[in-house]
């Protein structure tokens, strides 16, 4: 913080503990500064509520930090005005006894300040509350200002609205005290208001200019205030609006603090001129007729593209704009998005031919891909421009199909003929070459045009099995995440593209779901493992939704050894996955295409996951998910936990395993606080932990009614599961699997908002 911010933050936070010389001091400091460096634009918000609420200091000195000092230093949002409205007009002892207004001379004081910065006001960040406005537009002291305000803040056709109108009229109309047809009036006292009618006038201009003469209800009313007030040249030429100039010094001294070229394309001065001819009245017309008011559209000769500030600039200007040279500058990660999106929307071959996007896109691959600088992930990560740079062209092949096409077939499918082995097995160059690839659109791709591209995408993936390391195996996960996003995108957007690729959808989705659980070996938990395995999952079982040829639904199904690794991960969300895709399997497993193996395969997998979720039978099975249980039993047995005789129940179903045994603990305690027990349930989850709590009571359980056996227990825990729809589909799986006769499980139906479990 500097000197004049400390200044600034004293004066804002002054209190009777502080010292009188200290305000004094700051005072002259803000005074001294300011229109030297400028100030805050958040700083200038709570300047103007100080200066509108408090009165530690006097009338004389707000007005002279007003005239003198509130100079920002950047470009401003809308809520600088929408912070000073409701400081306006005159208190209401009724509607609001409470409400505090500023004084009349400092209302005006920073209306007028507010004219003098509207160059610096940003239309895009917020909305103006405009609704407001137009209601304090009634008091006589500041209806000059807001008039300017609104004209200035009318850009589109949506901040018109017919009450406002009305509103206008009616106001009109009961200032002159008179019915609306009535002629004869007192010319003095016509004279005094004479400033409400232009202003009117002037304002229903603007909201025509958006409309023609085809709005019938601005037009019959700017006929009749014109019958009420006949305007002359006389009458306008002494008109505060045709009076009204921009304070001088006070534009100087913001030229000085913000250089023009910062945020506009043309000098500062140039559009304090431009808003001043759109309020002046042309004089060669003896009334007020539909171009009154100079039209900002026909000063602009040619818009570039740049200055746009928002998007009602572009909408303004849409006929002019002019497209820079320099491609780079628009496709920067500064650049606004609304001017992105019209480069897309005026996507023409002039455009891509004349400002050479392509050249400039060889360019810019070539530096990415043959950077010399070895390439890790946290290098990656730390480069900004690089990453920038990734980030750009991504976005330009993907809004621009031609461009993409020509690319990928002129350029990334050339890469590997001319470069050597060595640099095609460079780390970098895969990493950030797959990185763009993964990202592309489905759309592009072509199975016969595109074969070279895929094999090199097989390739590289390989390459990474082959080089398995921490930093490989990163890598790995976040590549493969961002190609199974890319094809679920697809398979959302447009069915038809994911089908035409299913060929190579199945065959990369085989790989993934290979090189997946070789690198589960050496890798530690993150969630990036944890996304790529559930985007694998929810993709598959969602392409079974397909009308697909029994190649690919064969192919759809996850080989033993990967299904294995994901339900060992103790990864909840995985396991919950692995249920929905089990889900689905169930649902296709008389399907006739399907290969007898694969048949099998989905009634182990079934088996399996009911096995060690519920039925807990691991003692009458030979294995579980591969792995024999002759060799769990001794490791289990060898395990130190005395009085608990069956260990093998200790350490499955869904309340033991390590992915959801903290949980349900957690939801046994959330149903010992709702009956307010006095016992608390200290043992493992299992019958005999059950029986050693019952056996502590002494056989009286006064605990929660109606556990009397464990299996009532839990099915009340897997019940504030369901009612939570927490993991909803492994309990779908095991309703659809349960025995009602053999099984604890009672059967769940479903409710609009849960899944509720029967006891």
């Amino acid at each position: 913080m500097d000197e004049l911010e400390a200044a600034i933050y004293s004066v804002l936070h002054y209190n009777d503990d502080i010292a009188l010389h200290e305000l004094e001091s700051n005072l002259d400091i803000i005074v001294s500064k300011s229109p030297i460096q400028g100030i805050n634009p958040s700083q200038l918000k709570d300047l103007i509520i100080f200066l509108c609420s408090d009165n530690i200091i006097s009338n004389e000195i707000k007005l002279i930090i007003i005239k003198n000092c509130l100079y920002p230093n950047s470009l401003v949002s809308l809520d600088i005005i929408n912070v000073l409205i409701p400081f306006l007009g005159k208190p209401s002892s009724i509607s609001n006894p409470y409400k505090i207004v500023a004084d009349p001379v400092i209302q005006t004081a920073l209306l007028n300040w507010i004219l003098n910065i509207f160059p610096l006001i940003k239309f895009n960040n917020s909305i103006l509350n405009s609704s407001k406005l137009i209601c304090l537009w009634q008091n006589e002291t500041i209806q000059n200002y807001i008039t300017c305000i609104i004209i200035w803040s009318t850009r589109i056709k949506d901040d018109i609205k017919p009450w406002k109108i009305q509103l206008i009229h009616r106001y009109i109309a009961n200032l002159f005290n008179k019915n609306e047809n009535t002629t004869i009036l007192e010319e003095n006292y016509k004279d005094i208001h004479g400033d409400a009618i232009i202003n009117s006038i002037a304002i229903l201009r603007k909201f025509q200019s958006f409309f023609g003469k085809s709005n019938e209800l601005i037009s019959n009313t700017i006929s009749k205030l014109e019958v009420i007030y006949p305007i002359s040249r006389k009458k306008i030429r002494s008109s505060w609006l045709s009076k009204f100039k921009f304070d001088s010094k006070f534009i100087d001294t913001l030229s000085n603090i913000i250089p023009s070229s910062e945020f506009f394309g043309e000098s500062l001065l140039s559009y304090y001129e431009k808003l001043t001819l759109e309020i002046k009245p042309d004089l060669s017309l003896t009334s007020l007729q539909p171009h009154f008011f100079i039209n900002l559209k026909s000063i602009n000769t040619s818009s570039p593209l740049l200055k746009a500030k928002c998007f009602e600039d572009l909408i303004e200007n849409w006929g002019t704009i002019t497209i820079p040279n320099n491609i780079e500058i628009l496709f920067s990660n500064n650049t606004p998005l609304f001017i992105k999106l019209y480069l897309l929307q005026n996507n023409k071959s002039h455009f891509i031919e004349e400002k050479s996007i392509y050249s400039w896109l060889t360019v810019q691959l070539k530096r990415l891909l043959f950077s010399k600088t070895k390439f890790t992930h946290e290098n990656f990560i730390k480069d900004i421009e690089k990453n920038q740079l990734i980030q750009q062209l991504i976005f330009i092949l993907e809004f621009y199909p031609a461009i993409n096409k020509r690319i990928l077939i002129d350029f990334i499918l050339q890469i590997p003929y001319f470069l050597t082995d060595q640099q095609y097995k460079s780390f970098h160059l895969n990493f950030e070459l797959l990185t763009l690839i993964c990202k592309l659109s489905l759309s592009n791709f072509d199975i016969t045009s595109s074969s070279d591209l895929w094999k090199k995408l097989r390739e590289s993936f390989l390459f990474y099995h082959l080089k398995r390391s921490t930093e490989t195996t990163n890598l790995f996960f976040v590549i493969a995440n961002e190609l199974i996003l890319n094809f679920n995108h697809a398979l959302k957007i447009n069915e038809s593209i994911t089908i035409k690729n299913f060929e190579l959808f199945t065959s990369i989705l085989l790989e993934l779901e290979e090189l997946s659980s070789v690198f589960l070996q050496n890798s530690s938990d993150n969630l990036s493992i944890s996304f790529l395995l559930r985007n694998i999952l929810n993709l598959t079982e969602t392409s079974l939704d397909l009308e697909l040829s029994s190649d690919y639904i064969n192919k759809l199904i996850i080989p033993d050894l990967f299904f294995a690794k994901l339900m060992t991960l103790d990864d909840s969300l995985i396991i919950d996955s692995c249920c929905k895709y089990l889900n689905k399997c169930s649902t296709i497993i008389n399907n006739i295409q399907l290969k007898k193996e694969n048949k099998i395969a989905i009634n182990k997998y079934l088996k399996d996951t009911t096995n060690y979720l519920w039925k807990n039978k691991i003692s009458n099975s030979t294995t579980l998910f591969d792995i024999p249980t002759l060799f769990m039993k001794p490791i289990i047995q060898n395990i130190y936990l005395p009085g608990y005789e069956l260990k093998s129940n200790v350490f499955f179903s869904i309340l033991n395993i390590p992915a959801f045994n903290y949980i349900s603990n957690i939801k046994l305690k959330l149903l010992e606080s709702e009956f307010n027990t006095n016992n608390q349930y200290t043992f493992l989850l299992n019958k005999e932990g059950f029986s050693m709590f019952v056996t502590r009571s002494n056989g009286e359980i006064t605990w929660i009614p109606k556990m009397k056996t464990f299996n009532s227990l839990r099915n009340k825990i897997l019940k504030k599961y369901s009612n939570d729809m927490i993991y909803p589909n492994i309990f779908l799986l095991l309703n659809k699997l349960s025995n009602i006769n053999k099984n604890p499980l009672r059967k769940i139906y479903q409710t609009k908002n849960a899944y509720i479990i029967l006891s």
